[in-house]
């Protein structure tokens, strides 16, 4: 009965000491597990190495703020209508160089605002001297005194020689508007009016806008201008009656040379046929060239023509030795 206590309780012992050896086990593993655990813990920690560049930074591409014609003619018309209303449907657009628009007003828009470009980023720059007038325009917030948009416009060559008859009628009311012609001047929007080859006098050639506004380009139409302005403000005084009157040619066409010439010479030629004096306008010195065919002045004379100049005021001048030996008898009385 001893011995098998005695068995009994080596048995519990032994179970006791499995159990206190399998305990102590346990915590070394745990503590390895969380050893590495541990470990694994500090490796996350770790700073991570990341590779060092050398080369500039590339700076992004900026994204396009005009895309195409639209939003082109769309940025234009924002930028014009801060001080004028533009129609949209007037401005015109071309593609032009290096991803530019080219941007300008149509054949008859009521306002002439000159060429322009805008970029893709969108920056409007003026491309002429019309457009960089308006540019000024638009900088100054408007100022009329910079430039003052049209308001009665000229849109076609027939407005053109209607706005130029009219300004000089007022002292050449004989004129016709046929002795005129236009053609526009693309670079600067203007019309530019010059008498036509078959009249029988030269006004000049001109400078219409599209306000309106007359501007002589040539020394005939600055001396024609004069006269206009000396006639429209005319006074009385006996230069400033020559000076307009000059302005109205008492001598408007051949017939009169003719009539001009044979009324002087009749005194003493009174046998001369006025049909056989001949008269051919001489435009560039702004007169008539007669011919006649008198019988000499002195019996010894060869018998040649005279030539005459005749000019606009009703002059006559001597342009060769017979006519001047013509001249001499007739101004002398001594026929």
């Amino acid at each position: 009965m001893k011995r098998k206590f005695r068995i009994q309780t080596v048995l519990i012992s032994i179970c006791l000491l499995a159990a206190v050896v399998a305990s102590c086990g346990g915590d070394d593993e745990e503590e390895q597990g969380l050893s590495s655990i541990d470990g694994g813990s500090e490796r996350s920690n770790a700073p991570t190495m990341v590779p060092e560049f050398s080369g500039p930074i590339p700076t992004p591409s900026p994204v396009p703020v005009v895309t195409d014609e639209s939003t082109a003619v769309r940025a234009m018309w924002v930028h014009l209508t801060k001080c004028v209303p533009i129609e949209i449907t007037h401005l015109n657009v071309q593609l032009g160089v290096r991803g530019e628009w080219m941007v300008m007003p149509i054949q008859g828009s009521p306002q002439e605002f000159g060429t322009w470009r805008v970029n893709q980023n969108g920056d409007i720059t003026p491309h002429n001297a019309r457009g960089e007038l308006w540019q000024r325009y638009v900088e100054s917030s408007c100022d009329t005194d910079i430039l003052q948009p049209a308001a009665n416009d000229v849109l076609t060559d027939g407005d053109a020689v209607t706005t130029l008859w009219a300004h000089l009628a007022r002292c050449i009311p004989e004129m016709s508007l046929g002795v005129f012609s236009a053609q526009k001047d693309r670079r600067t929007g203007a019309w530019v009016v010059v008498t036509v080859p078959e009249s029988q006098d030269d006004y000049g050639v001109w400078s219409v806008k599209r306000d309106a506004n007359i501007e002589p380009l040539n020394d005939r139409a600055v001396e024609v201008s004069k006269m206009v302005d000396v006639a429209a403000n005319a006074k009385g005084g006996q230069q400033q009656n020559e000076l307009a009157a000059g302005c109205s040619p008492v001598i408007g066409s051949g017939d009169d040379a003719r009539r001009r010439l044979w009324t002087h010479l009749s005194p003493c030629y009174p046998t001369v046929d006025p049909t056989s004096i001949s008269t051919t306008w001489d435009p560039s010195n702004h007169l008539w060239v007669a011919v006649s065919s008198e019988r000499p002045a002195d019996s010894t004379a060869k018998n040649s023509p005279s030539v005459w100049h005749v000019t606009r005021d009703g002059n006559i001048l001597a342009k060769n030795i017979s006519a001047e030996a013509t001249w001499g008898v007739v101004s002398t009385g001594n026929c």
